[in-house]
């Protein structure tokens, strides 16, 4: 097999897998070539006595496939190593497989370098991060390798696109899964129990579906890994759309709003690990911003979910898995029908529907408040009493705010667009980036020439643009483009 790999052979998102055990004697030729000889890598005695109780492979050793990922990977026989940097999360043990996932996360056409990201772990539990810059060398020089051994050594990863939707018989999820077939998605349903009407609902959605019945309340991580190993699959993408009915028993309902998305999604996270990439999108409510008379297990059940997804966002959203909350005001479903409410400005689901495929299709920010004239985007929490006049009761429901600066829902959205094509076409002209680049996850030492220096220099310019000022306690906010892109749209929105 050629391993003679041009720059444009390879692709932003190619990723590539293997796995690795260390044993003792791995640390004795280790120590032969390095000269490390501390006891906590080798003295069972002496590591005893210390925090980890048995010795722990040295950081380098642990790191030293990267050379392997650079040499026979990503680029191959023409590699020139440049450097890397890692971070240590926790403590290697010996004769513990752990799994290297690669994955190419920015190309610098103009110098021919790949910005590789690595991370390493065993099950949920990551224990290096690592970042490789790797120059491919140019000349007509070339080398062969054997398909056997390249196959021994790892795989290529290509993730699914798979879509679980729990809650799939509901109104709203229904309207998610005919958007998602029509899109091409392979889907995986969860319901509690099947109908005549849903396998006619199935039936009838030309596309390729896997059923699984079961009741959430009951949901076990054993059974969910039980019934992914019975289809085969793993999805790259959960839409938890499932709640117990609002009167039901606050163990019920953080049973299915908390505990079954966390059992699906940590289930599925060493899979996403594999890839870098996993998405769970979870359907709150806006209720929890109404704080609505006779509603508060509905609502602390809600808010857990919202809680653990941003716990899995920031832990996480490193090694390319996001999370994304989705909450919904009144819809025009039968749930409503059973409220004594204002249903004249409910939604239909399918708008609701419509914004969690765009999430899918292209990650709009963390949290989306979704009402009938205006959709707000930003973190959980981050609206306060700004032009807020939603109140709900146990009467009534009444929407009362105005679209932004007296904007319609059309022109918010296109406004926003505007600053988002804007402001990647002013960051890619000034840093001279190179197409195809991935902006979410664009930023400082992440993404070529955008360094350090050439940060502020662009910050000069973005408040020259835009016509905003940044002060010095809002640095951090700067540092990634979706960080930055919410600081501007916040600006300009005040």
């Amino acid at each position: 097999m050629m391993l003679d790999k041009q720059l444009g052979d390879f692709h932003v998102n190619d990723t590539y897998s293997f796995t690795k055990l260390f044993i003792d004697e791995d640390f004795r030729e280790f120590s032969s070539l390095s000269g490390d000889r501390n006891p906590l890598h080798h003295d069972y005695e002496y590591a005893s006595q210390t925090v980890y109780e048995k010795p722990i492979v040295p950081l380098h050793l642990v790191a030293s496939p990267l050379s392997a990922i650079a040499g026979m990977i990503f680029p191959g026989v023409r590699s020139l190593y440049l450097s890397h940097q890692l971070k240590a999360l926790n403590p290697v043990p010996y004769n513990l497989e752990l799994t290297y996932s690669a994955k190419i996360v920015a190309i610098d056409q103009s110098n021919q370098i790949l910005t590789i990201r690595t991370i390493i772990f065993n099950d949920r539990l990551v224990f290096v991060e690592a970042e490789q810059k790797v120059q491919v060398r140019q000349g007509q020089e070339s080398a062969t390798c054997s398909n056997d051994l390249l196959d021994s050594f790892g795989s290529f990863i290509k993730p699914e696109k798979t879509v679980l939707v729990t809650g799939a018989a509901g109104a709203l999820g229904s309207c998610i899964v005919r958007d998602l077939s029509r899109k091409g998605y392979k889907l995986v349903l969860q319901v509690r129990k099947k109908t005549y009407e849903f396998n006619d609902f199935i039936n009838n959605l030309g596309s390729d579906v896997d059923v699984i019945e079961c009741d959430l309340n009951n949901l076990t991580k054993e059974l969910i890994s039980a019934e992914f190993e019975r289809l085969e699959c793993s999805p790259t993408y959960v839409v938890h759309c499932a709640s117990s009915p609002l009167g039901s028993e606050a163990a019920d309902l953080l049973h299915v709003n908390y505990l079954s998305m966390r059992y699906i999604t940590e289930t599925l996270l060493p899979t996403w690990f594999s890839q870098q990439f996993g998405r769970l999108v979870f359907i709150s409510s806006s209720a929890l911003h109404y704080h609505p008379e006779g509603w508060d297990d509905y609502c602390a059940a809600k808010a857990a979910g919202v809680n653990y997804c941003s716990g899995i966002k920031h832990r996480y959203q490193s090694v390319g898995i996001s999370t994304n909350v989705v909450a919904p005001g009144l819809m025009d479903t039968s749930f409503s029908e059973k409220l004594n409410m204002d249903r004249s400005r409910s939604m239909l689901p399918e708008q609701v529907a419509e914004e969690v495929v765009s999430i899918l299709e292209e990650d709009t920010g963390f949290y989306a408040w979704v009402e009938e004239t205006e959709t707000r985007r930003g973190n959980y929490g981050f609206i306060s009493n700004a032009n807020t006049q939603m109140q709900w009761d146990s009467q009534s429901a009444a929407f009362l705010s105005d679209s932004i600066h007296g904007q319609s829902e059309t022109e918010s959205k296109d406004f926003y667009i505007d600053i988002d094509n804007r402001l990647r076409s002013l960051i890619g002209s000034q840093l001279k980036l190179d197409e195809g680049i991935n902006w979410l996850d664009a930023g400082v030492a992440t993404t070529p020439k955008w360094d350090s220096l050439n940060h502020m220099l662009l910050l000069v310019e973005i408040e020259r643009c835009f016509q905003v000022s940044i002060s010095s306690t809002e640095m951090d906010r700067t540092s990634t483009y979706p960080k930055l892109l919410d600081l501007i749209k916040e600006k300009l929105k005040q």
